[in-house]
Formats: structure tokens, sequence, C-alpha cells
């Protein structure tokens, strides 16, 4: 008994070298447009967990100054490891509120001693903090560091902490501020300069 061939349809066929090169160009420009696409999710996903922290650490600095008769905490720059130490009471030594999901080496800055401003020791481990507490001082007359609130016209708008401001900015084009208040926002850096000092419409 002869067996029958199946009969090839018409529109059966395998795919042609160019329709297949066709295929890969249109997938490589989707990934070309897709991943910058990812990339900037991402990075607002950091940037909104870190305005996250600098919230907290703004209200734990509002819990501080509540604490000792309405003024500021007193250190300067090469003493930010202590705001461990002076938030302890209301922030846990071991929360991650003080990691910014975006800091790197590349934007720590170029001081080779920055791990000696930001680390410190606590119940042997090594913590570090990405955040800077305001530590403007200038004299007494031009002083945010251990200043009394009432002291400036608007102390609401009093920037408590910050990203760092050197290096490169950490979060596109320039940090992040939060302020007495409790808000934060982002301010390019070539807007920022001077804000940190008093904040915004804050003198003394």
């Amino acid at each position: 008994m002869q067996k029958r061939r199946p009969i090839r349809q018409a529109n059966q066929r395998g795919f042609t070298l160019i329709e297949l090169l066709a295929v890969i160009a249109i997938m490589a420009l989707l990934a070309a447009l897709l991943v910058p696409a990812v990339r900037r999710a991402l990075e607002q996903a950091r940037a909104a967990n870190c305005r996250s922290n600098l919230r907290q650490i703004a209200a734990a600095v509002m819990d501080y100054v509540n604490d000792h008769d309405g003024r500021m905490p007193l250190l300067d720059s090469s003493e930010q490891y202590l705001q461990f130490e002076l938030l302890a009471p209301y922030v846990s030594p071991d929360s991650d509120i003080y990691q910014c999901p975006s800091a790197t080496r590349s934007n720590a800055g170029s001081n080779p001693e920055w791990s000696q401003y930001y680390c410190t020791e606590i119940n042997g481990r090594t913590a570090c903090t990405d955040y800077k507490l305001n530590d403007f001082w200038w004299g007494e007359d031009h002083a945010v560091a251990g200043e009394p609130i009432w002291s400036f016209q608007d102390h609401a708008w009093l920037v408590v902490a910050l990203d760092l401001d050197w290096g490169p900015p950490r979060h596109r084009d320039g940090e992040h501020f939060a302020f007495l208040a409790g808000h934060v926002l982002h301010i390019p850096r070539d807007e920022s300069a001077g804000w940190w000092e008093w904040g915004i419409n804050a003198e003394p």
C-alpha cells in the first residue's frame, strides 16, 4: 500500500535572512528605547526612597529641637558622624534611613577623609551616613548649628539635612533638601548655593 505524502501548504515557510535581520533590528530598537526608561524609573524610585529618608531625619531633628530648648543640633563639618549620637533617642542606629540608595563612592566627593567625617563605631560595627545635617557656623552672628530656631524669620524653611553638597550631584542635577517643617525639595546645584546656610526666606 503506497503511503501518501503530506501536502505542504503554500503558506508554510521559514524566515528569510532579511526578515530575521529586520526582527533583530526592531528588538534592538525597542531595547534602546526601554533601557533609558527603566533606568529613569529606577532612579525615580531611589530618589523617592531618599526623600523618605530625609523626611524621617527631619522629623528626628525636630524632636531633638523640641527636647533642647528649640536649638538646632550643634556639630561642624568634621563631626557629621555625631548625628548618630544626637538623633539616637529618635532614630535607631540600626535604621537604614541614613543610607541613600543613589549614593556611590563616585558622588561622595574627593575628600580622602570622607569616611572619618561620616562614619563611626556603634556597638562594634561601623555605621555611616550618606546625609549631612546642617552644620553652617560662621561666627555667632551667622550660624545655624546650635542656634535657636526662633532666631530665624521663617524657621519652617530652615534646612536641617541634605545630600552631600560637594562632588557630582547625587540626584540628576542637584540635591534633596529637608526642611524643619518636614518637607523635602529637589534643588538643582546651580540654584542651591547658599540655601543650606539659612534656608529659603530664613535669615538670622
